[in-house]
């Protein structure tokens, strides 16, 4: 392959540039590993016994990895016969070459447009300067991979406006796609990663930019392009996993980061004064030229003294003989239900007979009761050509001996139905009227009014379980009958008439007590500020939100925003499911079903959270807004 040296060596001037606003010269930092010798000494068993845990896990990620590997190889091939050329190429980076992937890395790639620099270097610039621009070769390239049906509808989503603009989206099989556009340093510190992964050394971090020419900045991106996933065959240095650790510890405990500059070869230098008033950790990466600035590759505010502060901590925790959290290997879901299932066995057996025997004489709503309800609302504020509709748990299968009865009021003749949600949703008098009206009709027929929101909650966690999810993903399978395409009349027809099979059978064979605990279990993991959860897709996204309150995203097909609007419903969320789990570990909330009497304690030690009080500043304002409102005989008259 012909390179373009000169190319390389402009590339390589602007290494030396970034490298410039450092001291040119290092010099050694006197750090003491006597701690760490001493511990490692004292501690030997203790260590042999963390380190087999990391090696476990290590390998168990290695056997993942072997797993994921067909598929995500055979998918790297597909997005390169569709999206490369002989100008264009597709570059994987980050875990899914460096031999650091896990069971939830995803699939990062590059983009590379042209392999001409001049070129390359146009692009960068009008892509990064012009939004217009950005977003026609975003549009370009999803066009390109919808019309070859590699990606999963819906999943495509532009993010335009972060420091790197990314196309993401997700294929058929599941594998989320990060794409970048003609951004060579990762495909350089790729290489360079798998690189330290792979060295066989017992040094704690060997000089890899002099040792290993193919690394060095100058070198043709071309070359580590082709770098492949890495091989499965692990080799561990001599020092084991659990030493270099300690060492690490104690030796970032040692070094003063307001003072110092560090760079990735393990060099440290005298630190240049900042010009801002947050400090960050200086740290210099020869791969990223474009960061001026000596500690633009880590921009967290007042880093030095975070680094210090938990090194500091972690090398206290050691010397007081405590067991830092990484040592202890986080496991999967299942091994929580199976500590459960472990220790309350006959607790989770209770449970599966309280459930099915309250299955058993669970009996639905009498429908002549139910049309005694309809009959005596319709006396009172129906027209020939409007009526109530059944929602809610009375036709979706979901009733017992208490559910209410939940209706929607729904014109029949088009047009003015059309009327009607103009005026409701643009006529602010009209609404309030319309609500305090119809509220206190129903409500004197019908007691705790009310559509639940937490019955998606478990849609979503039933649909995401593995390996076989318990239900699936309707908007998918049964379109026909549930898709937000379908006519309203239509839907409310399929209301009225008896349920439909929809002739699908789940391979989950877990009874409803392990799927209780895994409810539990997977939500208390569950980032609400980072993710949205979508019924109509089956999954979750990525989407950091950047405003003040915190919502709890639950998007379904028939609303274009979450269909939770509590501003306070993600904390309560939060902190339930993280007490439940933390209380199931002990044996509670498990066999006292349905009553819960336990619950009470959460109750008395929430009493004051913020979300408790917005609840109940809520409730007064309702009330007191009733209580105002006109009498019985002005109600009469509306």
């Amino acid at each position: 392959m012909q390179y373009h040296r000169l190319g390389y060596e402009k590339y390589f001037a602007e290494v030396l540039l970034a490298a410039s606003s450092l001291p040119t010269t290092p010099f050694i930092y006197d750090v003491s590993y006597q701690f760490s010798n001493e511990f490692v000494t004292k501690h030997r068993e203790q260590l042999f016994q963390w380190n087999s845990s990391l090696l476990k896990a290590h390998e168990r990620r290695i056997q993942l990895g072997r797993k994921n590997r067909l598929i995500t190889d055979r998918y790297l091939s597909k997005l390169r016969s569709v999206l490369a050329n002989q100008k264009r190429s597709v570059v994987p980076i980050g875990s899914s070459v460096n031999g650091l992937n896990g069971k939830s890395s995803d699939l990062d790639v590059v983009l590379i447009t042209d392999h001409s620099d001049s070129k390359r270097k146009d692009f960068h610039e009008k892509f990064r300067r012009n939004e217009h621009f950005r977003r026609n070769q975003m549009n370009a390239i999803s066009s390109l991979l919808k019309n070859a049906k590699l990606v999963e509808p819906g999943s495509l989503q532009q993010i335009l406006f972060s420091n790197v603009p990314i196309l993401k989206f997700k294929s058929c099989d599941g594998i989320t796609v990060d794409l970048q556009f003609n951004n060579i340093g990762p495909i350089r510190s790729s290489l360079f990663v798998r690189t330290c992964v792979q060295t066989p050394t017992s040094s704690l971090m060997p000089n890899m930019l002099s040792s290993c020419p193919i690394l060095r900045p100058n070198a043709p991106w071309q070359e580590d392009s082709d770098v492949l996933i890495l091989d499965e065959g692990c080799v561990y240095p001599d020092i084991s996993p659990a030493e270099v650790i300690v060492k690490m510890i104690d030796y970032y405990s040692q070094i003063d980061l307001h003072n110092v500059s560090i760079d990735i070869c393990g060099k440290i230098y005298q630190r240049i004064p900042d010009t801002t008033e947050d400090s960050f950790v200086q740290l210099l990466d020869p791969y990223f030229p474009e960061d001026i600035s000596p500690h633009a590759r880590c921009t967290v505010r007042n880093g030095p003294s975070l680094v210090q502060q938990a090194f500091s901590a972690l090398r206290s925790d050691l010397s007081a003989g405590k067991v830092p959290k990484f040592f202890r290997v986080r496991r999967g879901s299942a091994t929580f239900f199976e500590s459960i299932k472990a220790r309350h066995s006959k607790r989770l057996e209770e449970l599966d007979k309280k459930l099915e025997e309250s299955e058993k004489s669970r009996n639905p709503a009498s429908n002549g009761a139910i049309q005694g309800i309809l009959s005596r609302l319709c006396e009172r504020v129906f027209a020939k050509d409007c009526r109530f509709v059944q929602v809610g748990s009375s036709v979706n299968g979901l009733h017992s001996d208490n559910s209410d009865v939940d209706l929607v009021f729904f014109p029949t003749d088009v047009e003015k139905r059309n009327k009607f949600f103009k005026d409701f949703h643009n006529n602010g008098d009209f609404k309030m009227q319309y609500i305090y009206t119809m509220s206190k009709l129903i409500t004197r027929e019908v007691e705790n009014l009310g559509i639940p929101v937490e019955s998606c909650v478990v849609l979503h966690q039933l649909r995401a379980l593995t390996p076989w999810p318990v239900m699936p993903v309707l908007c998918k399978t049964h379109a026909n009958l549930v898709g937000a395409q379908i006519p309203i009349d239509d839907v409310v027809s399929m209301l009225d008439s008896p349920q439909v099979s929809i002739e699908w059978n789940s391979h989950n064979q877990m009874p409803v007590s392990e799927l209780a605990v895994r409810f539990i279990d997977y939500y208390s993991n569950f980032d609400t500020s980072q993710h949205v959860i979508y019924i109509e897709k089956g999954l979750t996204s990525r989407r950091r939100q950047v405003s003040g309150e915190v919502h709890l995203l639950l998007v379904d097909p028939y609303s274009r925003m979450t269909v939770c609007r509590s501003s306070a419903a993600a904390k309560a969320f939060a902190e339930s499911v993280t007490y439940l789990r933390r209380k199931m570990t002990n044996g509670q909330f498990l066999d006292s079903f349905p009553t819960f009497p336990e619950a009470s304690l959460f109750r008395t030690q929430t009493k004051f959270q913020s979300w408790r009080v917005y609840a109940r500043e809520r409730k007064v304002v309702v009330d007191k807004r009733m209580q105002d409102q006109s009498s019985e005989a002005e109600l009469q008259d509306s």
